[in-house]
């Protein structure tokens, strides 16, 4: 039997398409392999405000992921640090000036200490490691889970081991945030119910202890401006007047003398002056009276 010309140049177009199609697939994978092997590699470090443990501290982080690199030949050329924040969110400044520069094409391989550094959300992480950094040419790798893409999602000779693990870790580690949080809030509630102070910042008029900082002893000069503002109100002075003599006598307001006593971080200035709402929040809080109210606890 003989074939039809247009059949015979579809079954030899078929073969030369696929021999061509291997050929460029191979050729791909060197470059995707030559360009791992010139990684330009960089470690993201975070830690929490919960986590206060010496085996997830930033110089522990980093001990990890350089000893990684001396073992690999792959030098960290920089480091992304996240000291404070949470991993249930992806909005953390150095992580997200990572994102940045992998999307730039200035980074192609990303080492971590575990895959909770990564973030402790299931979905997401699960989107950087199976998507975003492929999808980019970037290796990823979490030493102390012994995961690495280059073995996994990558290398596609051994396409399932790595694949299976990291979903199951990232659900355990997303599952171990939840738990953190409710231990925390346990413990808040049990303090705030034995009477101890559990908020960031102590009020205007108090500081905490040197000795204790979940006891509030009175500072020595806010002290004063508090007394001041209680007299003149129990003389019947209006609040409108007191916060008059307030700004004429350029006194500090609360968050101006809570900066120059080193107070750091994003909060409002207002206009710089006193205001009814300050000076209310003032006479109206129980603190003042030697009740410590806390939530629903007092």
């Amino acid at each position: 039997m003989i074939l039809p010309v247009a059949t015979v140049f579809a079954v030899t177009f078929s073969i030369e398409r696929g021999i061509f199609m291997a050929r460029k697939s191979r050729k791909h994978k060197y470059k995707e392999e030559l360009k791992f092997l010139s990684s330009v590699a960089v470690g993201y470090i975070r830690l929490s405000v919960a986590n206060k443990e010496e085996s997830s501290s930033i110089e522990n982080q980093k001990f990890i992921i350089e000893c990684w690199g001396e073992q690999q030949q792959i030098p960290m050329s920089h480091y992304y640090i996240d000291n404070g924040f949470s991993g249930k969110f992806s909005d953390r400044p150095a992580f997200q000036e990572m994102i940045q520069d992998i999307l730039s094409g200035n980074i192609n391989c990303v080492v971590v200490k575990d895959l909770s550094r990564l973030g402790r959300n299931y979905i997401s992480t699960g989107y950087y490691i199976e998507v975003l950094f492929p999808s980019n040419g970037v290796r990823f790798v979490s030493v102390n889970d012994q995961f690495d893409t280059i073995d996994g999602i990558t290398n596609q000779k051994n396409p399932y081991s790595s694949k299976i693990r990291m979903p199951i870790t990232n659900a355990f580690n997303e599952q171990v945030s939840i738990e953190i949080k409710k231990k925390m809030e346990a413990t808040l509630d049990m303090k705030a119910q034995h009477g101890i102070f559990i908020g960031p910042r102590a009020p205007f008029g108090y500081q905490k202890a040197e000795d204790n900082h979940d006891q509030l002893i009175p500072d020595p000069k806010a002290a004063i401006i508090v007394r001041k503002i209680f007299e003149l109100a129990a003389n019947g002075i209006g609040m409108t007047t007191i916060v008059r003599y307030l700004n004429e006598k350029e006194i500090p307001t609360p968050i101006q003398y809570a900066r120059s006593n080193g107070l750091s971080g994003n909060y409002d200035n207002g206009n710089g002056n006193w205001n009814s709402r300050s000076v209310k929040y003032i006479l109206t809080n129980r603190t003042y009276t030697g009740m410590l109210v806390q939530g629903k606890e007092r």
